[in-house]
């Protein structure tokens, strides 16, 4: 486990704040431990197949990922560098994403990760990537 990581998630029900799975699906590289969401299934009828598409872009990632009809299981592993991430014109997912990008994965501040097409936020939330290298920027700073 990475010194000061918290542990994983290992088992919660998803279904009643199914929105919100892919943010901690996002950041559960982060964990020491694995996250286990379930309550998962309906999510593969949504803007596009959200647990499909989680486990790609984790295991893109360098992540250990099982997926399954209705649940997926993240075991963190070093997450890899230089990859773009698709968003599958979800914002849900390009915003999750956005979210681990923040992680200073170099320590030094550098971009590690692309999110493709940013721009399909532009319908629930235009500016989501202004205020979050905003942030990103204090944080470095502190």
């Amino acid at each position: 486990p990475r010194e000061g990581a918290r542990v994983g998630v290992p088992d919660r029900d998803f279904k009643p704040i199914s929105d919100t799975f892919l943010t901690l699906a996002a950041i559960s590289p982060l964990l020491a431990g694995p996250t286990r969401m379930t309550g998962l299934a309906h999510t593969r009828k949504q803007e596009t197949d959200r647990v499909a598409g989680m486990a790609h872009e984790l295991t893109r990632l360098g992540q250990h990922v099982i997926e399954a009809e209705d649940s997926l299981e993240i075991h963190p592993r070093p997450l890899r560098a230089g990859e773009t991430v698709e968003t599958y014109g979800d914002h849900r997912f390009a915003m999750s994403f956005g979210v681990l990008g923040c992680h200073d994965l170099h320590g030094d501040g550098r971009p590690w990760v692309t999110i493709r097409d940013p721009a399909c936020c532009a319908k629930t939330f235009p500016h989501f990537f202004e205020l979050l290298e905003g942030l990103r920027q204090k944080s470095l700073a502190h």
